[in-house]
């Protein structure tokens, strides 16, 4: 008899400690301080240099690197976490970039034109250097924490990287830290896990660091083609969720401009609810940043591979047409002591803090 009331009186405590876990999340996400979060990043950008560019010595260190770090984050988590292995699909992104080029340019210009031959050559440069890659393997990262419902969230953010000269060529050997593009979305991303790995959820949460996104977002292919049939039949899908480059934020008399993005399809109403949903979830953890619903299909990301499958998406990211990264986007300049990190800081408090409330049912 006494040893059943000590099972009870121990059940009773363990579900106490986790309702006062997540009736105090708040102090749990800003546990994570910004140090932790350069940290973080930095490690992130040093583990794997000179780059990140698929096929690359560089980039063959990434997913180890992950790995190790949500091991040692969620050390005895209930959190599973699988690497889906994958063989990129060359060809399906070979024949993209030949349309786009088609449809877009050659449909346009006379082929003694500036926009034709700078476009061609940019065209020509991708396609050779994705016929290069043949036998080279991807590596998505899949982290997954279930909670009592069914309702799902998937939450992205790419890890590979790219340098391309002005005249659109491919340097191998150029220094590509990307810290803003996308280790400032992988930063954040781990935060989060260690966030969550602390608390028991009522929704699932899958968090997925994508590779090949700069080549056709062929990870993100990879991942809807493998995945879809669960995504549709199996589980209440909420939708996905992008973070990109969320480290750039331009200065004005050293104040942040902090005006971000939530950018969806037009008029699509599925994408917009699920933005609204997280904007009015994490906009009272900070004022420092805000997000504003832009439509912009044009951002080519992993989103994408959702939107064509007729899922909802938001891409959280940078102010893409009044305060882009246009000088350290896709050059050696990317490098973390070149972003705002306040501002890299204050939108994982608000990214964290909708994600954490979407997945314990908080609707406030």
């Amino acid at each position: 008899m006494l040893w059943r009331i000590l099972v009870k009186i121990c059940i009773l405590l363990l579900f106490s400690n986790i309702g006062l876990a997540n009736s105090n999340f708040k102090k749990v996400v800003n546990k994570y301080k910004k140090d932790e979060l350069l940290k973080e990043l930095r490690g992130f950008v040093q583990c794997c240099r000179p780059n990140r560019l698929v096929g690359s010595s560089g980039h063959s260190l990434a997913t180890p690197f992950l790995i190790n770090r949500i091991k040692e984050i969620t050390k005895g988590d209930e959190s599973t976490l699988v690497v889906q292995e994958f063989v990129p699909d060359l060809n399906e992104a070979i024949k993209s970039y030949k349309s786009d080029f088609k449809n877009n340019i050659a449909s346009k210009y006379s082929s003694d034109s500036k926009e034709y031959l700078k476009w061609k050559k940019f065209t020509d440069e991708i396609v050779n250097f994705l016929k290069s890659l043949k036998g080279v393997k991807g590596k998505n990262l899949i982290w997954e924490k279930k909670g009592s419902q069914n309702k799902t969230l998937i939450i992205g953010a790419h890890i590979d990287t790219v340098v391309q000269n002005e005249d659109f060529s491919i340097d191998d050997n150029a220094e590509m830290p990307g810290a803003d593009d996308n280790a400032s979305g992988v930063s954040i991303l781990l935060g989060m896990i260690k966030v969550l790995s602390q608390l028991e959820l009522k929704r699932n949460l899958k968090i997925i660091f994508f590779d090949f996104q700069e080549f056709g977002q062929l990870g993100s292919k990879a991942y809807i083609d493998e995945y879809y049939s669960d995504l549709s039949q199996n589980i209440e899908l909420e939708g996905f969720v992008n973070l990109l480059m969320l480290g750039h934020d331009s200065k004005s008399k050293n104040e942040n401009r902090g005006d971000f993005r939530a950018y969806i399809r037009k008029e699509n109403k599925q994408d917009k609810n699920l933005a609204t949903q997280l904007i009015q979830l994490g906009k009272a953890s900070t004022r420092s940043v805000k997000f504003e619903i832009a439509a912009n299909e044009t951002i080519h990301s992993d989103q994408l591979r959702f939107w064509e499958k007729g899922i909802a998406a938001v891409v959280f990211s940078q102010n893409w047409e009044n305060d882009y990264n246009k000088d350290r986007h896709h050059t050696s300049n990317d490098f973390p002591e070149t972003l705002n990190f306040n501002t890299l800081h204050k939108s994982y408090l608000y990214l964290t803090t909708a994600i954490v409330k979407w997945a314990l049912d908080i609707d406030k």
